[in-house]
């Protein structure tokens, strides 16, 4: 029989290892941070959004075709406009968040499960690949995680016996701004509610009941009125953005269409599970091997009768999977990454299968293998993920090149996919609206400021015009828009023009520069970046088309 000291020493080691996660999870965030990375097209063009409007503004349907909670946006907006507009600044929010997530996981995981098995949900949230690359960069997603444990912790709080009206009102408020800030908050609160009735039924606790009747009666009205008013646009494929978006996550959706629903459903549990928790380190088999082990830790909570955590934990999942289905919310890596604490704890709970009735542990060493061969893992997702180019787009360096070329009379001719980075960079910040309709470059295109001219967006080009992934001149074909954006380009050039590309599609820069050749137009200069290239063109004579 193991004595009280030797269980109190025993705990202790967990905890210790337990902050030890936290800390190496803060650091791996903070280091992606001061990475610096310049911000991507998705970042930049919600950027744009908060350095135009005011709260109320903000409200409306956001410009680029962007989305994101209201509350997620008045506390960005609030952040750069105490302290500057930059991306320091613009990612100060969800570093903040995804460093305070790992404390809380372990707050929410001892709770719910003994220490061994809350210690590796523990590591796969702290180190997960997934939620430290969205830490770093102005999207909520991983603030999504973060409000998922806050309501997992008030919802355990108010599930206790002696659990005072005070919780109750914390747990009504947490909900209300979970739903203001997170999208996906709904299906944790559909957790939240089921967890509260199959303890009341369990317990037999009939004011427990009706608490969570009133509570979900609330938050529906609430959840009513934003789908009402600041989300309709995203349900329906009427407005833009709700068109686009469908458009753009058609296959993410659980439907039979196109590549087919087992493909599809392989490709999210791979999303889901060894992208966010393993990244670049997954070995073969691992969407295998974690979603056994999922299945595993949901027997095992039925086998110890933990009931109401089981419906705390996989209903928000199964909401999810409904929600895809009907065509409400894809599946897909960053927008599943809320259900990051929700997985950890269903991989953690299949180490109840070393518990013994009394909940000490029977092999204490070997329910630590799990979590060191989980965390060894993770960070080598981490760092690679840290040094990866992938999902960059460096177009700071480039923009401010750019710019210091136009200032000595060259004109630039920016890609549709790289506007948006282009006016963050370079401080045009203001709509074409209000650029004007008569701009210097009108007659050729839109201009967005003198002698800055975007490009029409390839990705609205219904053509194919590289038929092999390569983007290069050799493999790249002329096209209908490759054709109309040359003679654009030749049209400003004084003989020189500078183009700027970013966020753009493969062959779309060999494309347009193949169009460029007949037309004398060679490229003197390329600079190019991760994810992004600045070429100069000289043609051969100036143009003579009349500039206003």
């Amino acid at each position: 029989m193991t004595s009280p000291s030797a269980k109190l020493h025993e705990g202790r080691g967990w905890h210790i290892a337990a902050w030890a996660l936290c800390v190496a999870g803060a650091l791996a965030r903070i280091a992606a941070y001061a990475q610096n990375r310049s911000l991507w097209y998705d970042e930049a063009a919600l950027a744009l959004n908060l350095a135009r409007r005011g709260y109320l503004g903000l409200l409306a349907p956001l410009d680029n075709l962007q989305t994101a909670p209201p509350l997620f946006l008045w506390l960005e907006r609030t952040v750069v406009a105490a302290f500057g507009f930059n991306e320091w600044t613009l990612r100060a929010l969800p570093l903040a968040a995804g460093v305070a997530t790992g404390p809380m996981m372990w707050r929410v995981a001892r709770r719910l499960l003994p220490l061994p098995a809350a210690l590796l949900a523990v590591a796969l949230v702290t180190l997960s690949p997934g939620l430290v690359r969205y830490s770093a960069e102005v999207k909520p997603y991983g603030l999504d995680a973060l409000v998922t444990l806050v309501l997992l912790d008030r919802a355990i709080a108010v599930a206790q016996p002696a659990s005072r009206s005070g919780q109750w009102w914390l747990l009504a408020g947490a909900g209300v701004l979970a739903i203001v800030t997170s999208t996906p908050a709904p299906f944790v609160i559909a957790g939240v509610i089921a967890f509260l009735l199959v303890r009341a039924a369990l317990t037999r606790d009939a004011a427990l009941t009706r608490r969570a009747i009133v509570l979900a009666a609330g938050w529906a009205a609430t959840i009513a009125l934003l789908v009402a008013t600041v989300f309709r646009p995203l349900l329906g494929e009427s407005a833009a953005v709700g068109k686009f978006m469908h458009w753009y996550w058609a296959t993410n959706f659980l439907t039979p269409g196109p590549p087919g629903l087992a493909t599809k459903v392989s490709v999210m549990l791979w999303a889901v599970l060894t992208e966010t928790f393993l990244g670049a380190a997954a070995i073969p088999g691992a969407t295998t091997l974690l979603v056994a082990t999922v299945a595993i830790g949901c027997l095992m909570l039925i086998a110890t009768r933990r009931f109401a955590e089981l419906a705390l934990i996989v209903v928000p999942v199964a909401a999810l999977v409904v929600a895809s289905a009907l065509r409400l919310y894809p599946i897909a890596g960053r927008l599943v990454l809320f259900a990051a604490p929700l997985s950890s704890l269903l991989l953690g709970s299949s180490l109840l299968v070393l518990m013994r009735r009394d909940g000490s542990v029977r092999l204490a060493w070997l329910s630590a293998v799990p979590t060191v061969v989980v965390s060894i893992l993770a960070v080598k997702g981490v760092v690679a993920q840290l040094r990866s180019d992938d999902g960059r787009e460096e177009s700071r360096a480039l923009v401010h090149a750019a710019m210091r070329e136009r200032a000595l009379g060259k004109p630039v001719w920016v890609s549709g996919g790289g506007e948006a980075a282009w006016r963050f960079y370079s401080g045009q910040i203001i709509s074409n609206e209000q650029a004007g309709a008569n701009g210097p470059l009108s007659a050729s295109g839109r201009a967005i400021a003198p002698d800055v001219l975007v490009g029409a967006w390839y990705n609205s080009a219904p053509e194919r015009i590289l038929p092999t992934p390569a983007e290069t001149a050799a493999d790249a074909t002329v096209s209908a828009w490759s054709e109309m954006e040359a003679r654009r380009v030749r049209e400003v050039a004084r003989p020189c023009v500078l183009l700027f590309l970013s966020q753009t599609q493969p062959g779309e820069a060999a494309s347009l520069l193949k169009s460029a050749a007949p037309m004398g137009g060679r490229v003197v200069q390329s600079t190019r970046a991760p994810g992004a290239a600045l070429h100069e063109v000289c043609f051969a004579a100036p143009s003579s088309t009349p500039r206003r």
